[in-house]
């Protein structure tokens, strides 16, 4: 077997059954909290078997792969399956202690084996608890807001308590803002690994089980940018397949095998329960702005099929995509805080004006923007 390390290049500088493989998230040198996506794509002349992520030089789990890369599909055109050469899932980066760590994707081919790694390096910053999991846990209604650039400061935010200091600052990949820095009392606050709230996992006395959860987008919120779609299935006879609807139409199928040892320990005589998850990174403002369906449609080995939907919104700016890295500036607008929310007025994107909103998420465990005016 041989390993080469190979970063991203032209199209053309591929050789025959060679493997290009990148890693889009984390982002090389930023920093990352919460729950967030962990992504990338990989294409081969011999076909992907299989994409492992290794974190801090250890192994750590197989990532779902086949998701839609139409952007992929048309930089390698004669590549089969190109267009299907996508990685994702919902990663919590919070599992992490503090400080820097490394994440390498190892790709296999389907040939012979032949692996090429990618590999990346980023800062994790923490809240002391597991997951906050309390909807009033956050509270901004004593919060000092200052904006410069395009950072968020809030000094005295109440969280579970505790009285923090976080810095959020505007991400291209996310299209949105991201905790960057949290402070207690002068120094780095920890926090360990959340888990999903129990009510989401209802297990089943019936011999027979078969179960699909969309989990996000969150039936009834607003969604804006970069975010995740993802949830989990289970059935005794296994899954086929998920596919995913958006407003009645048939979108994409959706990779299937996440690692969920949350859902493992529920069902744990359904075979492969530990790895039931499906996610991708999805761009909701490809979306127009109002109101939106998706539904994820799981179907089984013996041709059964469950559905779970959820209804919600989307906001958006006037591009679907903000490209420029220094689009977005604070210097000239203001903030009021209240609740788990923030409001800014007159923030400059992309050379126009706007009034936002942003609330805490506690799937995300962030604060993302629920409106755009």
């Amino acid at each position: 077997m041989r390993t080469t390390t190979v970063l991203f290049s032209d199209p053309e500088s591929v050789e025959p059954r060679d493997m290009t493989i990148n890693v889009e998230e984390p982002v090389l040198g930023e920093i990352h909290t919460g729950v967030g996506n962990l992504r990338g794509w990989a294409v081969a002349d011999a076909g992907v078997d299989k994409i492992e992520i290794w974190i801090d030089d250890a192994y750590a789990f197989d990532v779902p792969y086949g998701g839609a890369r139409g952007d992929v599909g048309a930089a390698f055109p004669d590549i089969a399956e190109s267009g299907n050469s996508g990685f994702s899932m919902a990663y919590s980066y919070s599992s992490l202690t503090p400080g820097t760590h490394t994440l390498k994707a190892v790709g296999y081919d389907s040939l012979i084996g032949l692996t090429t790694e990618r590999e990346t390096e980023f800062s994790v910053v923490k809240f002391d608890e597991d997951f906050i999991s309390d909807p009033n846990a956050i509270n901004l209604d004593s919060a000092i807001c200052s904006l410069t650039g395009d950072e968020i400061v809030l000094t005295d935010a109440r969280v579970s308590e505790d009285m923090v200091d976080m810095t959020m600052k505007w991400r291209t990949a996310e299209q949105g803002f991201e905790i960057i820095e949290i402070r207690q009392s002068g120094m780095p606050v920890a926090m360990n690994s959340p888990r999903l709230a129990a009510n989401a996992l209802a297990a089943t006395s019936e011999e027979e089980v078969f179960r699909v959860v969309l989990e996000e987008p969150v039936d009834g919120e607003i969604h804006s940018g970069v975010g995740n779609l993802r949830g989990w299935a289970v059935a005794s006879d296994g899954i086929e397949k998920i596919q995913i609807y958006i407003d009645g139409g048939f979108a994409f199928e959706t990779p299937y095998g996440g690692e969920r040892s949350d859902v493992g320990a529920v069902f744990p005589d359904v075979p492969n329960s530990r790895d039931s998850g499906f996610s991708l990174a999805f761009t909701y403002s490809n979306l127009s702005a109002g109101s939106h369906v998706i539904e994820a449609v799981a179907y089984t080995r013996g041709g059964a099929e469950e559905r779970s939907s959820s209804v919600f919104e989307v906001v958006k700016f006037s591009e679907n995509f903000i490209s420029d890295p220094n689009a977005v500036n604070l210097d000239n607008a203001a903030c009021i805080t209240s609740g788990d929310e923030l409001k800014i007025s007159n923030a400059l994107v992309a050379g126009q004006t706007y009034q936002l909103k942003l609330d805490w998420r506690m799937a995300e465990q962030g604060f993302e923007i629920v409106e755009i005016r």
